[in-house]
Parts: C-alpha cells; sequence; structure tokens
C-alpha cells in the first residue's frame, strides 16, 4: 500500500475521543508504508502526520519512524533518538516550553518533493505535551527530534518550510525571537 502524498496546505484539527479509531486505522497503515523506502528524493521518512495523507478532515497526530537517516550529513538511527524500536504515534502535540538557542535545519518535505531542501531555523530543544494510545505524556525532544517534531506541528498548522525559509518570523504560539539565537 502506497501513500500518496498531498501537495495542498491544510489545517487539521484536533484529535477527539471519537477519533481514535480512526487514528489507529490511519496510523497503522502509515506505519505499513513507512516499512518499505519511499520513491524520491528521500527513500525514508522520519515522521509523516496525518493532514500529509488526507483533505478529508485531517486530524492532528503523526507518526514518527525508526530507520536510518542523515542529520548534519552524518547517518543516524533513529531508535537512538527516538528510545523506541518501532513507530510511534503522537496525538495533538503541544510545544509547552522551549530553549533560547536555535538551530539551523536542513529539510525536506514529502507533501512538496519537487521543493529544494531548506535551511530552516528550529528550537534546539523543545518540551512538547501530547497524547498516545495509552495516556499523556510530556517530553522533551533535543536536536534532530526537536526539528521533526517542529516540522509536523507546522503541517498541522499548514506551514510550510517554504513558508518557513521565507517569512522567518513565523511563530509556535510562543514568545519566540530566532534571529538573536541562530546555532549554526
Amino acid at each position: 500500500m502506497a501513500l500518496v502524498f498531498l501537495e495542498t496546505k491544510v489545517i487539521a484539527r484536533d484529535v477527539s475521543f471519537f477519533d481514535l479509531l480512526r487514528v489507529l486505522w490511519s496510523s497503522l497503515k502509515i506505519k505499513w508504508a513507512m516499512l518499505k523506502p519511499f520513491e524520491g528524493k528521500w527513500p525514508n521518512a522520519s515522521a509523516i502526520s496525518h493532514c500529509q495523507i488526507t483533505q478529508d478532515d485531517p486530524l492532528r497526530f503523526l507518526v514518527l519512524g525508526d530507520g536510518y537517516h542523515t542529520f548534519e550529513g552524518r547517518p543516524v538511527k533513529l531508535k537512538k533518538y527516538f528510545g523506541f524500536p518501532w513507530s510511534r504515534v503522537i496525538i495533538n502535540p503541544e510545544i509547552v516550553w522551549h530553549s533560547t538557542n536555535a538551530i539551523k535545519s536542513v529539510e525536506g518535505c514529502y507533501s512538496f518533493s519537487k521543493q529544494k531542501t531548506r535551511r530552516v531555523q528550529r528550537w534546539e530543544i523543545v518540551d512538547c505535551t501530547y497524547w498516545t494510545f495509552f495516556g499523556k505524556r510530556t517530553k522533551k525532544f533535543y536536536l534532530y527530534r526537536a526539528a521533526v517534531l517542529q516540522h509536523e506541528i507546522d503541517h498541522f498548522n499548514g506551514i510550510t518550510i517554504e513558508d518557513r525559509y521565507f517569512n522567518k518570523k513565523i511563530e509556535y504560539g510562543l514568545d519566540l525571537n530566532l534571529e538573536s539565537s541562530i546555532i549554526s
């Protein structure tokens, strides 16, 4: 089963209790598709949000993958960073805190696969509150994980890496001043 990525901006709505069966079914389809490499520029997905694959009532959840990827030119095993040997479903993520330092993350996107990779500014450390199928969690995400999470939250809000690249003042709802704290 191949996923078809939409090349449109959509805004996702929060997942409610009545959506959990749909989240479970959709996340299983995404996980199954992530087991094999994708065609195109980027064969391995770090994460896929639900709003990337459906325009019909997109929900705020994402699936974090596990596999080999590159980060800052070096191969990285995501299991080391995400702590689980399987894909994880994150529901209604919300950044509640961030560090004062930012990094420049080189990013590409499956939704807009014809676009160039862009260096965008992301927070170095974010504290995120989210739900799983087992309950509510709060977790700190660092460097690569933080950039992946922020990228997917951008998808939920209809923001692309092109938007983030050309308009550096887009905010996450927190008091962000990325220009003053960049770490290359």
